[in-house]
């Protein structure tokens, strides 16, 4: 070995050092200028790097389209999970989506103070109040205000609180967080069968390891995805669904026990607002006591509207996506609409 190889070697060396120097006195660094930040700061720090591609146009395919995460933001709510993000105007599934300033689907704003004369309904739900590959013209709750206020002698407003992938734990959450600033007059919560499960996201958890710059590093190369998806089978109500198999923060929303704790909140929600609260819903695709579901809610003041599903397949989005197209929502919304007036309940001054 030549001089010049030598002296090249130590070098090197020299350098190496130098860089395992420095990358000890960065880790000492961090440990000592920065604490770790909290799992949602994180989260949401993430998030924010999802940006919805802006509309051109037709958004029909082969438009460029969303997807669903990035119309959602993680929630400071720990029942919440996640909530659909302000503000966005994009392409989604083929539809164009917009939500307003209150982080809910719609291209107006719900006024605050509610105007005088006015009656404002919830739509509260999951994908299928919120509309999935339909546009806002077409949802449950559009149509809704049309037909109540057709025959109404005041203001009707139906704001969609639909939000894809919700289950009814979080819908119940939705209410207690944001519900009263909205000052609605009554609420129609749209149930489906997979609203005893699992959320369609989960919070991806972020735990800090052993080496702050470690940690930097992954934030900085790693994922950005913020969430996680629930495992198919978790994601669907299941009667005899085990426990041992739902992650530990999450187990007190999901199966029948969720359910009733979720329908529990809503009702003592609409009590403490002196206003009406409408469950409708289809339990017979369910391994589960309907009959004893009905009188639990009633027990609780809930106006139980049992709907059977529609299944004719004229009424979805298409073959392989069995949401509900305007035709299907317009047959929903005639049985709701029949249903709140046989009930008296839910429904504007002088109204339909």
């Amino acid at each position: 070995m030549g001089a010049g190889t030598g002296n090249r070697g130590f070098r090197l060396l020299a350098l190496l050092i130098g860089v395992i120097a420095g990358l000890g006195a960065g880790e000492i660094g961090l440990r000592l200028a920065t604490e770790p930040a909290p799992e949602i700061d994180a989260l949401t720090e993430l998030a924010a790097r999802f940006e919805a591609p802006p509309p051109a146009g037709d958004c029909r395919q082969p438009a460029q389209q969303a997807l669903l995460r990035h119309l959602v933001d993680p929630s400071l709510h720990p029942d919440l999970i996640y909530e659909l993000r302000p503000g966005v105007d994009t392409c989604f599934e083929g539809a164009r989506v917009t939500t307003n300033s209150r982080g809910v689907r719609g291209s107006s704003e719900p006024a605050s103070p509610k105007p005088e004369g006015t009656f404002r309904m919830l739509a509260l739900g999951d994908s299928h109040a919120f509309g999935w590959g339909i546009p806002e013209a077409d949802t449950v709750a559009v149509q809704l205000q049309k037909a109540l206020a057709a025959a109404a002698t005041v203001a009707v407003e139906v704001v969609n609180a639909g939000i894809p992938g919700y289950s009814a734990y979080q819908e119940a959450a939705w209410l207690e967080t944001f519900g009263a600033d909205l000052e609605p007059d009554c609420v129609v919560v749209l149930f489906v069968a997979n609203d005893m499960g699992l959320p369609h996201f989960l919070l991806q958890s972020r735990k800090p390891g052993s080496s702050a710059l470690w940690d930097l590093v992954k934030r900085l190369t790693g994922s950005k995805r913020w969430f996680t998806f629930a495992p198919n089978r978790l994601a669907t109500f299941v009667s005899d669904v085990d426990m041992a198999r739902i992650p530990e923060r999450y187990r007190h929303m999901v199966g029948e026990g969720g359910y009733r704790e979720a329908l529990r909140k809503m009702a003592v929600w609409a009590d403490e607002q002196d206003i009406d609260l409408v469950n409708v819903f289809d339990y017979s695709t369910l391994d589960v006591a309907g009959e004893a579901l009905v009188a639990y809610q009633e027990s609780l003041g809930i106006k139980a509207l049992e709907m059977p599903w529609p299944t004719d397949p004229a009424l979805r989005i298409s073959e392989a996506d069995p949401h509900l197209n305007r035709a299907g929502n317009a047959a929903a919304v005639d049985f709701i609409v029949q249903g709140l007036v046989s009930g008296s309940v839910c429904l504007p001054p002088e109204g339909v």
